[in-house]
């Protein structure tokens, strides 16, 4: 019994860690919407440094995070460095759908683009949280 609630105590923390980055990345994905839309790029912007765009924000979510949630939701060192591997790409699969849900404009969806964008900023976020944010009380 209690390997289980062990278990289900871990499984929370992961998906707290997750959420944080959805929520992030969601922010981050409308505010980019709405800068492209106040500045209207006569091309379409460079697909690397969109990448480089997304991760600046992600570490920047990532270190305002702290202010909000100073401590990891994970208690354990394993545990943290899981959240580091998987979080980022779960994240990065949850939000492709939760932005066609947002977006229903009627121009074509780059699914795989939006995947590298969320990865990128959860990558980023998962990594500031990893190394900065202090050990549960």
């Amino acid at each position: 019994m209690e390997f289980l609630a062990e278990l289900f105590i871990a499984l929370v923390q992961f998906l707290c860690e997750m959420l944080l980055q959805v929520a992030g990345d969601i922010l981050a994905e409308l505010g980019w919407n709405a800068l492209r839309e106040v500045f209207r790029p006569s091309h379409p912007p460079q697909r690397g440094l969109v990448l480089v765009g997304y991760s600046i924000i992600g570490t920047a979510l990532g270190a305002l995070s702290l202010l909000v949630f100073p401590k990891h939701f994970a208690a354990s060192m394993p545990l943290r460095l899981a959240t580091l591997a998987f979080a980022p790409i779960a994240s990065a699969l949850a939000v492709v759908p939760l932005l066609r849900l947002l977006h229903r404009s009627a121009e074509p969806v780059d699914s795989w683009r939006r995947f590298w964008n969320a990865y990128a900023f959860s990558l980023t976020f998962a990594l500031i949280r990893f190394a900065y944010a202090g050990r549960p009380g």
